[in-house]
């Protein structure tokens, strides 16, 4: 029986909205940083409801169970070859940027999107993101990579109206 590890990229949501709205004075990188830490305080807020599950900034797949990604961990130890981080720092990098890297870093071949409305009709990203459906870097960061995750995308107010890219 294959070995099964979850792991649970929680988003923002209305901190990081309000955040954008009522931080004006905020430097891009204070207010991609902040927002990190508002979703990793989202998952350890949701982690609660849940037994057996651990936050985590790293994958082991060979390890089962279910993990709530520290995200802000682990885009300060995600680096590129310049030894910067990886993600740009700014507010064009939110929640589902953070899950494709994260997919992408340590060979997922799924992902899955959880979002409150309707996924786009095709699989262009770039469309998606002008349509807020993911954050601006998502295109980017998918376009750029070979090995690309099957990405499910999933209305959670609405089953009815889910796709598989």
């Amino acid at each position: 029986m294959p070995v099964s590890c979850k792991v649970i990229v929680v988003g923002g949501g209305i901190p990081v909205r309000k955040l954008e709205a009522e931080s004006p004075g905020f430097s891009p990188e204070e207010e991609h940083w902040a927002s990190l830490r508002i979703m990793t305080e989202n998952a350890i807020s949701l982690r609660s409801h849940f037994t057996n599950t651990f936050i985590t900034s790293v994958a082991n797949k060979n390890m089962p169970g279910v993990f709530f990604l520290d995200s802000y961990k682990f885009c300060k130890e995600d680096h590129n070859l310049n030894n910067e981080p990886f993600l740009p720092q700014n507010r064009h990098v939110r929640s589902d940027s953070v899950a494709l890297r994260f997919a992408q870093r340590f060979g997922f071949d799924s992902l899955y999107l959880l979002k409150s409305l309707d996924p786009p009709k095709t699989p262009n990203w770039a469309d998606g993101s002008q349509k807020n459906y993911v954050d601006d870097y998502f295109s980017t960061l998918i376009k750029d990579k070979i090995d690309k995750p099957l990405i499910h995308a999933i209305n959670l107010r609405s089953f009815i109206n889910n796709q598989v890219f």
